[in-house]
């Protein structure tokens, strides 16, 4: 009890240190809670939501045409997908069957302009897998029997976020005409709704369902077969076993894998929690610091104090007790501040991850990440306050009584002010300095975790929200203005395809293109994983921030492997890999002379020759159907105009789409997570760095008041004195930020890279705006 009336009459003695402690140890609790509940919680609230909307294990795309050439033009003995899926080994009830028209529109969502593909849905037609449940429904909307009226559309709950509102007008632009309908409620897809989803999904009306079918140039007809496994992992094997048995490629199809959706619309979550928790460890490191100095500071001040504790029987081990018990409480009661505010924080976060997974994030346990918070912070406090304080034990009495007398060395005579030619602020300034080396130290080090962490979330901002250019090189997207693919039907023959190819020509040749460059890709496996091959006509004008180690392959027997491909693999540059095709009836050694990165699956690289030896056919047999056009006029408008012509053109013949404008429909909706993380990230620094400022300051003025009160004696003015102390502490603030920004803009690269190694950038080019520097 003694000791505890020690520790309250330390903290009522110096309550600007304890405050400042109690605020900075709050800060860490609270960003360590809010990382520690989505660390925790995302997982399970999405495996949670799979359940309950029966999301598949594995879904595919085929586009009509070729989903009913194989139906209709099969050989015999030929087995159709939904029977090969429903057939295959560990594969679960019945396959779903399921039509959806795909269409890429321009809409205005939040303060400007998305294109994106769109997939359109007939409400009235019932779904086994991959169901949905409506929120902010909007009743006047739909029949009595629950179907949807005409004129009203179901979009996905990502849409609410970005500003479109339940009962409000949605329009898009598809191929030049203007669709409007009206919002009847949005709905969560735990396949396809996470913001990071190239694809997005609406529901629409029969009647209206019917409407756009009709134009079949803008709106492509798919099949959607979702299939389920007894384990997640065997859809794998299946996709690759399938996508080889069907000749199934990027042309004709696009594949969704559970693991794949999970991962990406909890992705942002889960980079989000890391960073807090880096900077939660940062700002504690901080706290302690700033523990060890107020405690040193604390002892010498008090040092008659304790040496009369001594002299009336007190121990030293009650000393360090009783400074224990001052910071441990302090830290107890700050976590518990800390969880407090993160609980009141919470519906925040839920909207940031109901925005980034487009499911509505009911909320996350709090319980264990708040004792795991409190329990980390008042932890770590105890340990270095109890190493720090044992330090007391050096006080004796007789020490006390001549106020630490012993331990001052009047050989140490800093710029001695009788011999110095400086000016006599600067010659007071510099003594101060030397002479207070432990508290420069201890501000060099919160000025260096403040310069490295605003270089950390500035780079964050500058390339999520200011200038995606890096990112986008990045993640594999090719700097072409528009990217084409043919459309290719299953019974394709000889003739079909001279077609394509002189389609492709034409398209090269048309006015506005400025050069062009002729790529395919095809589906092949090594050592049993499923890869996907892009053959270049001339690999040259291939993104370039993609490579990563290496060059892209220049003769038939090279590959540029994925480094996440790479890594599965075991193999780097200079190692051959064997490459099998058309379910194995086809194999090539290659070299590798290059690794890639690229995010969402991306592809491996080759030459055409190289496609040629791995199919065993001649160069000139190979017909490239995917094109990147390098248009003379790069105007978003522009562009838009020249995609939207060639559709209309060549109708269901090809797919074409506004590279660039795909690729903000996607970062567009990570604009405001990644604002909201770096405002977080810099605010809290920037407040962490104030409150510690503030106690060394209080410290200063309380250690020096009767040097400050001799030299007002001597003729010294406040504005002085001010004068000295601010240049006495300009080396540690210069040096202390200089070498934290320093070390930001050498390391942000490397940090993230760790961070982002799970989306398959391996080597992060993040510009450092020398701006915001």
């Amino acid at each position: 009890m003694k000791l505890l009336k020690i520790a309250f009459s330390n903290m009522r003695k110096r309550k600007g240190g304890a405050i400042t402690f109690f605020a900075i140890v709050a800060m860490a609790a609270l960003m360590l809670s809010i990382s520690l509940s989505l660390l925790l919680n995302v997982g399970s609230f999405y495996d949670k939501k799979r359940a309950e909307l029966n999301t598949s294990d594995f879904s595919v795309g085929i586009a009509q045409p070729f989903w009913q050439g194989a139906m209709e033009e099969s050989p015999e003995g030929y087995v159709s997908m939904p029977d090969y899926a429903k057939s295959y080994p560990g594969a679960v009830g019945e396959p779903q069957v399921f039509d959806f028209l795909s269409a890429d529109i321009k809409y205005e969502l939040g303060s400007g302009s998305v294109k994106q593909q769109l997939l359109f849905y007939n409400q009235s037609v019932p779904k086994t897998m991959n169901t949905y449940k409506v929120i902010d429904r909007r009743d006047e909307q739909f029949t009595q029997d629950g179907a949807l009226k005409d004129g009203g559309i179901l979009l996905a709950l990502n849409f609410k976020y970005g500003g479109i509102a339940a009962g409000g007008r949605f329009s898009f632009t598809c191929l030049k005409e203007v669709y409007t309908y009206t919002v009847a409620g949005f709905f969560e897809d735990a396949e396809m709704g996470a913001s990071t989803s190239t694809v997005k999904a609406a529901y629409v009306s029969d009647a209206e369902y019917g409407r756009l079918e009709a134009r079949e140039e803008a709106f492509i007809p798919f099949k959607f077969l979702s299939v389920n496994f007894e384990k997640i992992a065997t859809s794998y094997e299946f996709e690759t076993q399938f996508s080889q048995k069907y000749g199934l490629s990027m042309r004709n199809s696009f594949s969704v894998t559970y693991d794949q959706t999970k991962f990406m619309a909890t992705m942002f979550a889960l980079i989000m929690s890391f960073v807090l928790i880096g900077v939660a460890a940062l700002v504690l490191v901080i706290a302690l610091v700033i523990v060890r100095f107020t405690i040193k500071n604390n002892i010498e001040e008090d040092i008659k104090t304790l040496g009369a504790l001594k002299s009336i029987g007190y121990t030293s081990g009650q000393i360090t007790a009783a400074i224990v018990i001052e910071f441990l409480l302090i830290a107890v009661l700050a976590g518990i501040a800390g969880v407090l505010l993160g609980l009141a924080t919470a519906g925040y976060v839920g909207n940031v991850v109901s925005m980034t997974s487009g499911l509505l994030f009911g909320g996350a346990a709090f319980g264990v990440p708040a004792v795991l918070s409190v329990a980390a912070v008042t932890a770590v406090t105890l340990a270095v306050t109890y190493f720090v304080a044992k330090s007391s034990k050096k006080v004796t009495p007789i020490n006390a009584l001549r106020s630490g007398l012993g331990s001052h060395n009047f050989k140490k005579n800093y710029a001695p002010l009788e011999k110095t030619k400086m000016p006599l602020n600067l010659a007071v300034a510099l003594k101060s300095f030397l002479g207070g080396i432990k508290n420069n130290v201890t501000a060099f080090i919160v000025l260096f975790l403040f310069g490295f962490t605003c270089v950390l979330g500035f780079a964050l901002y500058q390339n999520f929200v200011v200038d995606t250019a890096a990112f986008k090189q990045m993640i594999g997207v090719e700097p072409a203005e528009v990217q084409v693919g043919a459309n290719v039907p299953e019974d394709a023959d000889e003739a079909t395809w001279a077609e394509i190819d002189a389609m492709m020509i034409e398209i090269s040749r048309l006015p506005g293109v400025e050069r062009f460059s002729r790529m395919d890709v095809y589906p092949a496996t090594s050592g049993g994983t499923l890869i996907s091959l892009c053959a270049w006509e001339n690999i040259d004008e291939k993104n370039p921030g993609t490579l990563i180690a290496g060059r892209f392959p220049k003769f038939g027997d090279e590959i540029a492997l994925l480094s996440t491909v790479a890594s599965v693999l075991g193999k780097g540059v200079g190692d051959r890999v064997t490459i099998e095709y058309d379910e194995g009836k086809h194999s090539a050694s290659f070299l590798v002379s290059g690794i890639t990165q690229s995010v969402g699956g991306g592809v491996c690289d080759l030459t055409k020759g190289g496609i040629a030896a791995l199919s065993a056919l001649s160069e000139d047999k190979i017909v490239l159907c995917g094109m990147n056009l390098f248009l003379e006029n790069t105007d978003t408008d522009a562009v838009d105009e020249f995609v939207d012509n060639l559709l209309i053109a060549y109708g269901a013949s090809l797919n074409a789409v506004n590279l660039a404008e795909a690729v903000n429909g996607t970062l567009v909706a990570l604009k405001e997570p990644i604002a909201l993380a770096t405002y977080l990230i810099v605010g809290v620094t920037v407040f962490t760095v104030c409150f510690v400022f503030f106690l060394l300051m209080n410290t200063l003025l309380r250690r020096r008041k009767k040097d400050f009160g001799i030299q007002k004696a001597l003729g010294f003015t406040t504005g002085q004195i001010i004068l000295q102390t601010l240049l006495s502490l300009l080396p540690v603030i210069l040096a202390g930020t200089g070498l934290g920004i320093l070390a930001g803009v050498l390391l942000t690269n490397p940090l993230l890279g760790i961070m982002f190694a799970g989306l398959g950038i391996a080597k992060p080019l993040f510009v450092i705006s020398p701006l915001l520097t």
